[in-house]
């Protein structure tokens, strides 16, 4: 992946300092939902995070479209934007990340991207807790979360689970 305050023109190679300034244009890497108008299309993409971030880590998003859709639903974690840390179209769908041009990870298309939409949309955003509201009994009411910084995951009955990566400590219960 190409580093995310860095952008490639030819052999110039532009790099963003300031997250105002930095591109967010289309990549040009997802096809146009008017053209492919009859086509289910589910698209995983990342990019390197901004600036010093871009050495270890990347911002992922998913985009999807059913059959029939002239557009495309962006779903992706974007902790500043206050307590929804889930956020639903909040860039172009394909767009570059303050400069960094995304890779394409995933790309379903067809029966098999139709039949995921549906799981997409019952997962999407069921793991994290607003920002404002750091402890509370898990989507299935069956345990309890605790988040760190926004990050959050489900909680299974009688489990316990610590994950160090987002911070995250989940209770189960009988």
């Amino acid at each position: 992946m190409r580093g995310p305050a860095a952008s490639e023109s030819g052999n110039a190679r532009i790099v963003y300092t300031d997250w105002r300034t930095a591109p967010r244009h289309s990549s040009g890497l997802a096809p146009d939902a008017a053209i492919v108008i009859d086509e289910a299309i589910v698209q995983v993409y990342a990019a390197r995070a901004f600036r010093w971030r871009r050495h270890f880590a990347v911002h992922p998003w998913i985009i999807y479209k059913r059959a029939g859709d002239v557009t495309y639903t962006r779903y992706e974690v974007v902790g500043w934007r206050g307590r929804d840390v889930v956020q639903r179209n909040y860039a172009v769908p394909d767009g570059l990340w303050y400069g960094a041009v995304p890779e394409l990870l995933v790309d379903h298309r067809g029966p098999v991207a139709a039949r995921l939409i549906d799981q997409i949309e019952a997962a999407i955003g069921k793991d994290y807790r607003p920002l404002s509201q750091p402890v509370g009994l898990s989507p299935t009411g069956s345990g309890m979360q605790v988040t760190l910084g926004g990050c959050s995951a489900s909680a299974w009955v009688g489990r316990r689970e610590l994950n160090s990566t987002c911070w995250v400590c989940t209770w189960g219960w009988i």
